[in-house]
């Protein structure tokens, strides 16, 4: 058998961890759908190396593959909404943020998704009408746009190790993806009203990590356009 044609149902889920009370909740909400969830621990008490972690997910073979946040809970419909995704395609699933005060409810009754009806009103959709470019991490791609981006990139890593702690390592991927849309070498397909983000306290930024991402962009730039141009060349 083909091993594409195996994995072909192969979802995987990857959540980024360490020491978050809401891990089982968001697990619960992917697994009830069948969906196959891959949580990348830290267990040591080092800076927090997100882009790390996503990388060492996606070193897994799968069909399909979501970036998943731990402090999300996710729609039943999620699975059905992505199940098929085109090739060269990212999904951005976006959704609410609940309260401080409803939060620790949710999380101690085991509340589900259809049950929740308290959100504070800021949406990420909110922000997606303002700039298409700013929008939810939680992203949806296939196996060949991963390839894709590992092409463009050069290298087999499509979050960039010089991140860490939190901020920014998702915003490049997310301008990578942008770069590569504005180039027509991948559709950008936002899917709403998918997952419910707990509250928490926002862990401080790494400063350096502006820097990073301000100084990395030009290279994004230059890479999706020495392949755009590469493919063109070669029709």
């Amino acid at each position: 058998m083909n091993i594409m044609d195996d994995l072909s149902r192969k979802h995987l889920c990857i959540i980024p961890y360490r020491n978050r009370k809401t891990l089982n909740i968001c697990k619960e909400s992917l697994s009830q759908q069948g969906l196959h969830v891959k949580v990348v621990e830290q267990d040591n008490d080092f800076m927090f190396w997100k882009s790390a972690l996503l990388n060492e997910g996606l070193t897994e073979t799968a069909n399909i593959y979501s970036i998943i946040d731990v402090d999300m809970i996710y729609s039943p419909i999620f699975e059905i909404t992505t199940r098929n995704i085109p090739d060269y395609y990212v999904y951005f699933a976006n959704g609410y943020k609940l309260t401080k005060e409803y939060s620790p409810k949710v999380l101690d009754d085991n509340i589900k998704f259809n049950d929740i009806d308290v959100m504070d009103g800021t949406s990420w959709q909110e922000r997606v009408n303002t700039d298409r470019r700013v929008i939810s991490s939680q992203i949806t791609f296939t196996h060949k746009t991963l390839e894709l981006f590992y092409d463009i990139l050069g290298v087999r890593k499509l979050y960039n190790e010089a991140f860490t702690g939190w901020g920014r390592e998702d915003a490049l991927v997310t301008y990578l993806i942008h770069c590569c849309n504005v180039a027509g070498l991948i559709g950008i397909t936002h899917i709403d009203r998918i997952w419910y983000h707990l509250w928490h306290d926002q862990p401080a930024r790494n400063p350096d990590n502006d820097k990073i991402f301000n100084s990395e962009k030009k290279f994004i730039e230059q890479k999706v356009k020495e392949y755009a141009n590469k493919k063109m060349c070669m029709r």
